[in-house]
């Protein structure tokens, strides 16, 4: 079984500039995380993550499905083309934001 991640866990995550690895539709993903939000459809917490993994792009994954989160390292540089203010996103967690992110 799985241990379920923990909301602080992806909070910390998220201000602390990690990379995180963890168990996604029972599929091993590390992504850096970079925004815990609210999808704007379902009101469901979300991670907008960029995924290091084979996929190589931004995703919004739905908190509920990560499981056995795990830090990896620091995010070294910050993507130039993170954006958080997508449509999908209704509101952004400001717990786990800090605005440095956006001028990095």
């Amino acid at each position: 079984m799985t241990i379920p991640t923990a909301l602080g866990d992806v909070r910390t995550a998220n201000l602390h500039s990690r990379r995180i690895a963890f168990i996604y539709e029972h599929e091993r993903l590390s992504v850096d995380s970079y925004l815990l939000d609210h999808d704007g459809t379902t009101g469901a917490y979300v991670v907008l993550a960029w995924c290091i993994d084979a996929a190589n792009k931004w995703k919004l994954l739905r908190y509920s499905k990560i499981k056995g989160l795990e830090p990896v390292c620091h995010i070294v540089e910050i993507r130039r083309d993170f954006n958080p203010y997508q449509l999908q996103i209704a509101l952004i967690d400001t717990q786990a934001f800090t605005v440095h992110r956006l001028h990095n």
